[in-house]
């Protein structure tokens, strides 16, 4: 998407229709402001930018759609040096659910592995704790008692 040096919306593209669920809504020659109810921090990071108040701006906005709330990062790049040069922005919007689902997977499979690491510890010290030969062996503290002894299953 972009805009002009005074924030109307000139060019979109079909993934920023469909990323902000604008469906029928015509963008294109609307001032950017029209996008407030969807996307507010869109419309504020280009407002920032075109007033010159901030550089190129990479972020992560979560957009609200019908179904989900979507993660979108960000990018408002300003076209030109400064304000003076008329130059408006250009706003890159990528989908970011393919990541995040990624990111949870990794998530899952670590907590599996953790519990996998935790079960052999245990299994460890059970096996620590039986005897290895089938026999048990008592000794009293003084092994010279007659009340050492050994036992056998």
């Amino acid at each position: 998407m972009a805009t002009d040096s005074t924030g109307v919306v000139t060019v979109i593209n079909r993934t920023a229709i469909n990323l902000l669920d604008l469906g029928g809504i015509a963008l294109v020659g609307s001032p950017i402001e029209a996008l407030e109810g969807r996307a507010p921090r869109i419309v504020t990071a280009c407002r920032d930018t075109l007033m010159g108040r901030v550089g190129p701006i990479p972020s992560e906005v979560m957009i609200h759609g019908r179904d989900e709330v979507i993660p979108v990062g960000l990018t408002v790049v300003r076209l030109g040096h400064d304000a003076e040069e008329g130059g408006g922005v250009v706003v890159t919007l990528s989908d970011l659910r393919s990541i995040r689902a990624m990111e949870e997977e990794v998530r899952r499979l670590d907590r599996l592995a953790a519990l996998g690491r935790f079960a052999t510890a245990v299994a460890h010290e059970i096996r620590n704790l039986s005897p290895r030969s089938g026999r048990e062996s008592t000794i009293s503290p003084n092994p010279s008692r007659p009340s050492a002894r050994v036992m056998s299953r």
